[in-house]
């Protein structure tokens, strides 16, 4: 199952995994690219365009 991209208006956030089978917190810098998949859970995160 493909995880929903979640889409976000600062370029640092936060992700955890979510629910009961997470992972240790990590937080993920977009940088100038834009969007950013986490390395544990594959949860895809793309910056607002409004807020770039």
């Amino acid at each position: 199952m493909e995880n929903e991209t979640i889409s976000v208006k600062k370029p640092i956030v936060a992700c955890d995994g979510g629910g009961a089978a997470g992972h240790p917190r990590v937080f993920l810098d977009m940088e100038d690219q834009g969007e950013i998949v986490c390395p544990y859970c594959s949860q895809r995160f793309v910056l607002d365009k409004k807020s770039r």
